[in-house]
């Protein structure tokens, strides 16, 4: 009897080892729980995803709109300094031109006090 005993409890073991694979029995309840969890990862996950390309093209899309801005903007500033010089040759036209008038009436006035005293002058 102890030579039958001893292999059903040989045989016991190997079943039980083999039968759990070196592994606890996890409860359905816990495998369930578990299922659900990661099932819910994975949605999270997807959804995650989808974010980080909403914000990848997002970004393209405000990166594209910066480099056009700042074309846009090297654009004005160009048309600004030539607006500026040539507001500056105006300036200095006129200024030239306000400068001749006040030689030619300076001219002016020369020559009408020049005929006046001509005209005062007695004659002899």
């Amino acid at each position: 009897m102890t030579g039958s005993r001893c292999r059903r409890s040989l045989l016991a073991i190997v079943a039980g080892s083999s039968l759990g694979g070196g592994c606890a029995f996890v409860p359905e309840k816990k495998y369930e729980d578990s299922r659900l969890q990661i099932q819910a990862l994975r949605a999270e996950n997807e959804q995650l995803r989808d974010v980080v390309l909403n914000v990848r093209s997002q970004n393209r899309d405000l990166s594209l709109r910066a480099v056009e801005d700042a074309r846009r903007l090297r654009a004005q500033e160009a048309a600004i300094r030539r607006l500026e010089r040539s507001v500056q040759a105006y300036q200095e036209d006129r200024d030239a031109m306000i400068a001749l008038l006040d030689q030619i009436n300076a001219e002016l006035r020369g020559a009408r006090s020049t005929a006046q005293s001509k005209t005062e002058q007695p004659t002899r």
